[in-house]
């Protein structure tokens, strides 16, 4: 290869991380072979290797998601879509510290992307973001999307909270997504996501978050899948 007289920055780099990271657990026998052939022999393997561009491996970005549960649910075979956020509020709104008065089966969320079916089984996903890391709305939907995650907005929510409460995890904002277009959007303008905050000591809320709002380590989102076409 030339003595470093000859060679430009480039070759005594690299000549220089070949000496200094060269395997150190060769045996003896397999070097006493090498040191036996033809210096030739030895150029020709080092070109060999070196003569072409090197493959990288491709670098996979972590992922910012990770699952916290998986279950299942059945909807009521009395679920009436025209009036479930209505009933379900009349039931179970005093068991909750705070309720978002707009969560109605009026105008706000009376027609989500995907409307339950009574007596239906559906498998619930519940992903939470890694601890440090901040996800966009259009990371949300994207991870929604990419499981065949069909969108319920409040409703699913509701019904999740009422058959599997304690399944859902605690200190943590659970976010049920839907398509902008399915979203209330407020006085200001702003497009409200349903969200479930359940509190350690008892007492949860039941709110509604800015879709524009970038999601921490504290929020969770919720996913509904069709059984019948998942791998579950």
């Amino acid at each position: 290869m030339g003595s470093n007289k000859t060679m430009n920055g480039a070759t005594l780099e690299l000549t220089q991380k070949v000496q200094s990271h060269f395997p150190r657990n060769i045996s003896d026998e397999i070097l006493k072979a090498w040191n036996g052939v033809e210096v030739k022999v030895i150029t020709e393997r080092l070109e060999e290797i070196f003569g072409k561009m090197p493959e990288i491996p491709e670098e996979h970005p972590i992922s910012k998601f990770y699952v916290i549960a998986e279950f299942f649910i059945t909807v009521p075979l009395d679920y009436d879509p025209k009036k479930h956020l209505k009933n379900f509020a009349k039931k179970y709104r005093k068991d909750f510290f705070g309720y978002n008065d707009n969560i109605t089966d009026q105008k706000e969320y009376s027609n989500p992307s995907h409307e339950f079916i009574p007596g239906k089984r559906y498998k619930v996903i519940i992903w939470g973001i890694n601890k440090g890391m901040i996800a966009t709305n259009v990371e949300c939907l994207q991870l929604l999307s990419d499981n065949n995650v069909l969108l319920t907005s409040a409703p699913g929510l509701s019904v999740v909270h009422q058959q599997a409460k304690e399944m859902l995890p605690k200190g943590k904002w659970i976010f049920s997504y839907d398509n902008e277009n399915k979203l209330w959007k407020d006085a200001s303008g702003y497009l409200r996501v349903p969200s479930i905050y359940r509190r350690s000591g008892g007492g949860d809320d039941f709110g509604l978050s800015n879709f524009e709002r970038d999601r921490g380590d504290l929020g969770c989102l919720v996913g509904f899948c069709d059984c019948e076409s998942s791998a579950a």
